[in-house]
């Protein structure tokens, strides 16, 4: 099995069933993103949290002035915050994008923001940046979540987008975020001049709105409506964590659909680190639970069958004692 290394090789397991996927998770290595230089100036933690998810991608981003990305977050955030910190946008769902602004050496090319669980029980991740600014439970109002895409113009900024459609033979699975990922480390990474950056937005009982950001990517924007997560993926953990066979029938389904393409989404570039998996091995490894599955409809078949045996068998014998 050919499996990139840049480390001693661990006990990657011979097949992915149930346990396997779950050895896999802890085990597989990942791929460290490239890099690039002249990257902007650490987030502004005045205003935002410094340690924020998007921190950790500044070197992926080039700038002609340390100061442009902060200041870009800057407008944006108090553009979203001016604008629903009036209760009629506030409730007017439907027009929240119109809270991302036109900006000056930029062109805004889309954006999303939605309310996430109105019955308001967040999980840690979605309240974790309200929290870093000392924010209160108690005080929420709200939580919004979504995203925006600017094109820079001028050289303003740059970045890496990793992220774009390879054939099959170049991909290998590993781990980023604790998630089964597709990589191709040998396939060159693009520049664009767009960069797409999620939000958080927490409204308060007062009406007080705090938009802070989360992570960034840069993206070719052409390709934003065909880009796709990579949750058929996460498919397999759900199977194997949570014992759900409709994920595995997902995972299934999803892979026919990939090999028929010939290709897939995947991160390109960056270094590898620990070990990968090429997809057409993973594919293989997991599909010991196809057998599984074939072994449990076979036994069903073979016991139903035994059953109408049984049952013809019992019939005749009484039939023959009605005859006597």
């Amino acid at each position: 099995m050919g499996i990139f290394n840049s480390k001693e090789e661990s006990e990657i397991p011979e097949s992915f069933d149930k346990e396997g996927i779950k050895k896999g998770l802890h085990l597989l290595g990942t791929v460290n993103p490239p890099s690039i230089e002249d990257n902007p100036s650490k987030i502004d933690n005045n205003k935002f949290n410094e340690n924020c998810a998007l921190e950790s991608h500044l070197k992926e981003i080039t700038v002609k002035e340390p100061d442009f990305l902060n200041k870009t977050l800057i407008r944006i955030a108090e553009n979203i915050e001016r604008y629903l910190s009036d209760e009629l946008n506030i409730n007017d769902s439907k027009n929240y994008r119109k809270a991302y602004p036109l900006q000056e050496n930029s062109t805004f090319r889309y954006g999303v923001l939605t309310e996430v669980n109105k019955n308001q029980t967040y999980d840690d991740y979605q309240i974790e940046e309200y929290l870093k600014k000392n924010g209160k439970l108690e005080n929420l109002k709200k939580v919004l979540r979504g995203f925006s895409v600017y094109e820079f113009n001028d050289d303003n900024l740059k970045c890496i987008s990793q992220y774009k459609q390879v054939e099959l033979n170049e991909i290998s699975i590993g781990i980023k975020n604790g998630k089964f990922t597709p990589f191709a480390p040998e396939v060159d990474y693009d520049i664009t001049n767009c960069l797409k950056i999620s939000w958080w937005v927490y409204i308060l009982n007062n009406n007080e709105v705090m938009a802070l950001p989360g992570t960034g990517q840069g993206i070719i924007f052409n390709k934003l409506q065909e880009m796709r997560d990579f949750s058929d993926l996460s498919n397999l953990e759900n199977y194997a964590l949570n014992d759900n066979e409709e994920s595995l029938k997902n995972f299934y389904n999803w892979e026919e659909s990939v090999k028929l393409l010939g290709k897939t989404w995947a991160y390109c570039g960056g270094e590898v680190d620990g070990e990968l998996i090429p997809i057409n091995d993973f594919f293989d490894m997991v599909a010991v639970n196809k057998k599984e599955d074939n072994n449990e409809d076979n036994n069903e078949d073979n016991n139903e069958d035994n059953n109408e045996d049984n049952n013809e068998d019992n019939k005749e014998d009484n039939e023959n004692m009605d005859s006597n």
